[in-house]
């Protein structure tokens, strides 16, 4: 079983990772150093909670999903390059995405 420290590096790491942020954007939006953004994903040491709910609203997740450790919401690495391009987009790609998706889910032969 995974220890709370595990977790929460985990999940810092991936949502870095899908965010599409640089480690040092990151750190400047948050207001700290990149070595302590380093620090966090290599587990040295945890960021505290009001960092924490900082994050989560930078990366759009909820605070659970940073210091949880229920997978079953677990994202394919698919599911996870669709997020991070979507990131990427600004509102109008974001919302051309989102009607392509919808006309995707309403034809059969895509769906499963």
């Amino acid at each position: 079983m995974s220890s709370l420290k595990e977790n929460v590096t985990k999940n810092i790491t991936t949502a870095i990772s899908l965010s599409g942020y640089k480690k040092v954007e990151i750190a400047r939006l948050l207001g700290v150093s990149k070595a302590a953004i380093t620090n966090w994903t290599r587990g040295d040491n945890l960021p505290d909670i009001e960092m924490l709910a900082k994050m989560s609203k930078l990366f759009n997740i909820p605070l659970s999903a940073i210091i949880g450790s229920d997978t079953s919401h677990a994202i394919s690495a698919q599911e996870q390059s669709l997020i991070s391009s979507f990131r990427k987009l600004n509102e109008l790609g974001r919302q051309r995405l989102l009607e392509d998706a919808q006309d995707y889910t309403e034809r059969e032969r895509f769906c499963l």
